[in-house]
């Protein structure tokens, strides 16, 4: 067994894709092909409804999650029109969007920001 993966394979690859995965063709080749060489292959996606939902791609998992709140919409629902609002937010929920970018955006940095000190300290 290796040390990220389960007994046979060549290590674990989780995949993260912010759409329901059945139109992304990419996604799913690169997938299906990692799965195919010997990878422990987790494919996470955004779920269309409330339900958590598991499928097969070839030897790959797919789970689809459920998101709430603002992230889980479409971009296109937070367009605004510039001229009309250009010192504030259309609407609470783009507001509440900003907010969750916000937070993932600094989340994100932290993450890099740990790999870089471990990597300093290894190397």
């Amino acid at each position: 067994m290796t040390s990220s993966g389960t007994p046979g394979t060549r290590g674990r690859v989780v995949m993260i894709v912010d759409n329901d995965v059945s139109r992304d063709s990419r996604v799913q080749k690169q997938a299906r092909s990692a799965a195919e060489r010997g990878w422990d292959v987790v494919l996470l996606g955004v779920a269309r409804g409330t339900r958590r939902e598991e499928l097969a791609l070839g030897d790959a998992v797919v789970r689809l999650l459920p998101v709430a709140g603002a992230l889980g919409s479409p971009r296109h629902t937070f367009r605004r029109a510039p001229l009309r609002a250009p010192l504030a937010y259309p609407s609470a929920a783009a507001q509440s969007r900003r907010r969750q970018e916000a937070r993932v955006r600094a989340v994100d940095l932290l993450n890099r920001e740990g790999r870089l000190l471990a990597d300093a300290e290894t190397g």
